[in-house]
């Protein structure tokens, strides 16, 4: 049998959760084609695997890259690749490109991209596949229909859903957290439940509330999911603040319930501490129920504004904590505290807060510390919990210079998946549990490298219902990633996020090979799924 590549001798983890084993595979085309002993490379490229494992290519469950157009911009999306990510699944947290009725819809992303530089020549979800697909693609590409992208049109909606769903869409996403969604209501949220059962779709939603309503938020996407029988996924489960934190156990072990009673329950969980979120999510939900628009009528209303900042002064914000990653204007404030921007401008944070969200039209995304690195830990221990990079940018080498000077992506672009394997499954030291969080002190704290690949690979693959990836086995496609166990790690930092992962050897996609010896090659070998 005649092979493109012969991997030799690597220790093979397949994605299923089963014993890793030392064996040979083999490529042909975009296919495995053979796993076992084969005697010498069968004409393929022979690649020795000695020391390292093989596992399929990981997949990632909750990603913006389409979200600012990065994903157009540097469709090689190398700082995913050199993760070992060979397929993302983007239109996230209620927002896709598309289906778009009129050309100006595209403005559901202005909050992240400057809308007006950009050329759109699609309307139909179709038409957005078909330019994605021209693309040069270094990724594999799933998408979502997100709800605040068809939502203001009340009277085509559901036409537009399951047009979209007809089209290749995956399935619904939606962010209950952010208008449009805030105002679903739980009928409403049923009745597109059930189109998307009916299309064997899986709706994604970013919850209500992570903080206070944690677990009432988890609870109605339970109730919505019993009740429709559709597979219901949380994106980037977690609980934020430290006054909350306890309530992630519970809400775990609601989800555990829940899926023992039969109901499709899943959940993304990122292995980071700091969220990266929008300046303007921090506002209280009845100063953002209008829009853009009825937010800015507020903080022009002297009375009105001091209401907001009262309200944001109860939640005990730790301005020292919340790092400017980007703003529209005040680009001399990115890599600042809010804490340093305040005293800058001789008033309080949360009048300070204020000040920058109004003077850079709400486009001002923030690095905030609000995530325990315990709850972290105890999700990865669940079974129905994966792990995803939440990740909103790719650029190209020749862009990051220009970024670099202008905003800081989350480092979780450029090393979520490395460090995962880092933090949760090399590393055996323990993390103090905070005193805020009381409770079984014996959490376990490393995952095994097999269960720790099958929360990359298969599992995701399953939730999103793809068959033939996320696995290796015969006639599988060869998304592949050979890597050193000692040396898989992330060097992405906060501020220096623009650093690549080590470990990673060769990233097979589609069966060619786009990191070879550690080196990448633009082989644009990603599809639209």
């Amino acid at each position: 049998m005649a092979f493109s590549f012969v991997i030799k001798n690597a220790t093979v983890i397949d994605g299923t959760g089963k014993e890793a084993r030392k064996t040979d595979v083999g490529i042909e085309g975009k296919e495995i084609k053979t796993i076992g002993t084969i005697r010498g490379s069968e004409g393929g490229e022979l690649i020795e695997g000695k020391g390292l494992f093989l596992m399929p290519g990981m997949i990632d469950l909750t990603n913006h890259a389409d979200r600012n157009f990065s994903l157009f911009h540097a469709p090689q999306a190398e700082n995913l690749v050199r993760q070992g990510i060979t397929t993302i699944v983007t239109g996230a947290c209620g927002i896709s490109l598309a289906p778009l009725t009129k050309p100006e819809d595209i403005n559901i992303v202005s909050h992240w991209v400057d809308t007006s530089a950009l050329n759109t020549d699609w309307l139909s979800f179709a038409e957005f596949r078909a330019t994605l697909s021209r693309q040069k693609l270094g990724v594999n590409v799933a998408t979502l229909v997100g709800h605040a992208t068809i939502a203001h049109h009340k009277d085509s909606m559901h036409l537009l859903l399951e047009q979209a769903l007809v089209e290749g869409a995956r399935g619904v996403s939606f962010s209950l957290h952010h208008a449009p969604g805030q105002s679903v209501s739980e009928d409403f949220f049923l009745d597109v439940a059930g189109e998307v059962y009916q299309r064997n779709g899986i709706i994604s939603i970013h919850v209500r509330d992570e903080g206070a309503g944690l677990l009432s938020s988890v609870a109605e996407a339970i109730r919505i999911a019993r009740m429709s029988g559709v597979r219901m996924h949380i994106a980037h489960l977690r609980a934020l603040g430290r006054t909350h934190w306890p309530d992630f156990t519970e809400a775990l072990a609601i989800i555990r319930r829940a899926r023992d009673e039969g109901v499709a329950m899943s959940a993304d969980v990122v292995p980071y501490g700091r969220t990266d979120a929008l300046l303007v999510n921090f506002l209280p939900a009845w100063a953002r129920e209008g829009g853009d628009n009825g937010l800015r009528k507020y903080l022009i209303d002297i009375a009105k504004r001091q209401e907001i900042e009262r309200d944001l002064h109860t939640l005990t914000l730790h301005p020292d904590r919340i790092l400017f990653a980007f703003l529209d204007k005040e680009k001399e404030l990115v890599g600042k505290t809010l804490a340093q921007a305040a005293d800058l401008r001789g008033v309080s944070p949360e009048a300070a807060l204020l000040e920058i969200i109004y003077a850079n039209d709400f486009r001002v995304r923030v690095f905030s510390k609000t995530i325990s690195q315990i709850n972290v830990q105890e999700a990865f221990q669940e079974d129905f919990v994966v792990v995803s990079s939440n990740g909103e940018i790719v650029v190209s080498p020749e862009e990051q210079s220009y970024y670099l000077e202008k905003e800081l992506p989350h480092p979780r672009s450029f090393g979520a998946l490395p460090r995962f394997f880092d933090r949760f499954v090399k590393k055996d030291e323990s993390i103090p549990r905070d005193e805020s969080t009381p409770g079984d002190e014996s959490i376990p704290r490393m995952l095994s490298w097999e269960k720790a690949v099958q929360k990359a690979t298969s599992l995701p693959a399953a939730i999103i219902g793809l068959t033939d990836r996320g696995i290796i086995k015969t006639g599988a496609r060869a998304d592949l990633v050979l890597f050193d166990p000692e040396t898989i790690k992330d060097n992405a930092t906060y501020l220096h996020p623009y650093q690549y992962s080590d470990g990673i050897n060769y990233v097979f996609v589609n069966g060619k090979p786009v990191v070879a010896r550690g080196t990448f090659h633009p082989l644009a070998a990603g599809e639209v799924l």
